[in-house]
């Protein structure tokens, strides 16, 4: 007989699965399984669930013993992880777009030149790669020190962003 294993069950760590031995033959929940004591070869397989041989006298195959998983919810979970992952990787995408817009805007309104020239040292240390934190320091033709120090509402570009008017408002204000 030409039997294959198409998917094997595994019992959990720990446990055994419930098998009987008399003599020769196996027996579980599911099947009995006659075994030739003269050969060692399987004699019959008996579906215990519906009560029936899967061999005829001859040896024939006669009945197909399936086991079916119903796998639907592991499917439709992984369905629903790859999904979130791709989510997720779209807006971690979508967020390195925008720290490297907020990083070019940055650097071409502020000014750091102006900050060293002022003599003004500091340091801005955001949870994010951009904040709404902004200090901005630059002398006045005459000498006068003028500076700011933001801490605009919320965080990341948009926080960023919305301090930029004040950059160009200062420089007008000391005017460079």
């Amino acid at each position: 007989h030409d039997l294959r294993v198409v998917q094997a069950a595994r019992w959990p760590p720990g446990t055994r699965a419930p098998l009987s031995v008399e003599g020769a033959d196996l027996e579980n929940e599911f099947f009995r399984i006659e075994i030739d004591p003269q050969s060692g070869c399987v004699r019959q397989i008996h579906d215990r669930k519906n009560p029936r041989a899967v061999f005829d006298a001859s040896g024939r195959l006669i009945a197909v013993i399936e086991t079916l998983r119903d796998i639907t919810e592991k499917h439709v979970a992984q369905i629903k992880v790859e999904e979130q992952a791709s989510q997720l990787k779209a807006h971690f995408e979508e967020q390195q777009r925008e720290t490297e817009l907020a990083r070019r805007i940055l650097e071409h309104q502020v000014r750091s030149d102006l900050m060293a020239q002022a003599g003004v040292q500091y340091a801005v240390i955001p949870a994010n790669n951009f904040s709404g934190d902004m200090v901005l320091a630059a002398r006045s033709p005459a000498g006068r020190l003028y500076a700011i120090l933001a801490d605009a509402t919320g965080h990341g570009l948009s926080a960023a962003v919305s301090v930029l008017p004040m950059v160009q408002a200062l420089y007008r204000l000391v005017d460079l």
